[in-house]
């Protein structure tokens, strides 16, 4: 009990009654809870990291113990080590300032920034953001040639392509997702209807200057029990404006243990949605990254008439099988195919891409990504044989691609060193 007031385990209960006195104390006490408890429980988990109290790799099973929410201590134990030592956390900053700059090289020059300037937790993000500006190199355009295929980045926006109708072969990219991911300097926090809208008028622009399939990597996200659907939504909204659209193809990757909320499964897949303007795809080898059938011998065929009745037919299996609409590989540790492809906030790995520009592009076609972040789809179509071009709407990523492309690391071309093929 606590100045007439008591906080529980359920809740927060007046001893006899509000006043607007003891309403104000109740609050002030609930903000000082409130700036230090991510900081207990991230020091608490910590500790037992370090002492042995929680099993190494298994943060999820000790929230569970304690019922702790899995994503609230993932992101207090990653700010608190940040963090570790008592002096480097500013009292006269929340916690969220210190996430929102956690394990960047001048957090400390940031923080003392924030103090002195009275910043909120959006302006400290657009300071980091700036600085990280004027750090990182850039280039508005790079191109080259490997062999008898050539690749070409260029800074652009997805709703305005300078391209003619039917150019490309195969437009493979991930777009922004909706309002969950910054996206350095480009201030994107499009969610809901206005996500759709805009991802609409993207999809069309590639539509008009591809021939062949084109096939986005989307997802929305959870918040409060509800899940946003705005992938199916773009795919409703394209099918109503007239586009082609196939089957949805499933992107398989395991989630981070431990997620899904308190009742919910964590997410193992995201939608790759697929369309085409004019329908049977002008070129496509659909078991390109098929395999051999398991058992290749003639068996009687167990799908029925429309009837109920059995075919009796005998079926044989093709030499190679078609792979399905789900495609599965390695992510983590190190899936993504080059070191620095995390440069980027959201890369995607080098075989999911591979997958589309074998099976639907021809080998010498053109393939585009319009939001080609650090490079893994012109780098494949290149590594396949086929010619690419990057657009994407900053030059720091333009400068990211064509350092993939030229065969190096990034610290490599920073230092200086030669280009490696």
């Amino acid at each position: 009990m606590i100045g007439g007031y008591e906080i529980t385990e359920t809740g927060l209960v007046a001893r006899s009654g509000w006043t607007p006195e003891l309403w104000e104390a109740a609050g002030r006490e609930i903000a000082r809870y409130q700036k230090g408890l991510m900081w207990l429980i991230g020091d608490w988990l910590n500790a037992g990291d370090r002492e042995g109290y929680v099993e190494r790799g298994k943060l999820a099973e000790a929230c569970e113990r304690f019922g702790i929410a899995y994503d609230t201590a993932a992101q207090a134990t990653r700010v608190s080590a940040a963090f570790s030592e008592s002096c480097l956390r500013r009292q006269d900053l929340g916690w969220h300032h210190h996430k929102e700059v956690a394990n960047h090289e001048q957090a400390g020059e940031l923080l003392e920034w924030a103090v002195e300037t009275g910043a909120t937790v959006k302006q400290l993000r657009e300071e980091k953001q700036r600085r990280s500006i004027a750090a990182a190199p850039t280039a508005a355009e790079a191109s080259g040639t490997k062999g008898e295929v050539s690749w070409e980045f260029k800074v652009g926006d997805c709703r305005k392509l300078p391209y003619p109708d039917d150019h490309f072969d195969l437009v493979f990219c991930s777009p922004p997702y909706e309002a969950q991911r910054s996206y350095g300097e480009l201030d994107f926090n499009l969610a809901g209807e206005e996500w759709v809208a805009w991802a609409t008028e993207c999809y069309m622009e590639c539509l008009r200057v591809c021939k062949g399939l084109v096939a986005w990597v989307v997802e929305g996200y959870t918040d409060d029990f509800a899940y946003t659907s705005t992938p199916f939504l773009l795919h409703a909204d394209l099918h109503r404006r007239g586009v082609k659209m196939r089957k949805v193809v499933v992107y398989q990757r395991n989630g981070i243990p431990g997620t899904g909320g308190p009742e919910w499964l964590r997410n193992d897949w995201e939608p790759i949605i697929c369309g085409t303007k004019n329908g049977r795809l002008p070129w496509a080898n659909n078991t390109a990254m098929g395999q051999p059938p398991k058992q290749n011998v003639p068996r009687v065929a167990t799908n029925r008439n429309a009837d109920g009745s059995r075919k009796s037919a005998i079926y044989v299996d093709p030499e190679v099988c078609n792979p399905g609409n789900i495609i599965s590989g390695l992510v983590g540790s190190g899936g993504m195919g080059w070191r620095d492809a995390t440069q980027n906030e959201a890369p995607f790995p080098e075989w999911l891409a591979e997958f589309f520009i074998k099976s639907f592009c021809r080998a010498g076609g053109l393939v585009l990504d319009p939001f080609s972040g650090s490079g893994t789809t012109v780098s494949m179509a290149v590594r396949h044989g086929r010619n690419a071009v990057g657009i994407d709407a900053r030059q720091s990523q333009v400068w990211l691609g064509e350092t993939r492309l030229l065969g190096m690391t990034v610290a490599e071309r920073q230092q200086g060193q030669g280009v490696l093929v």
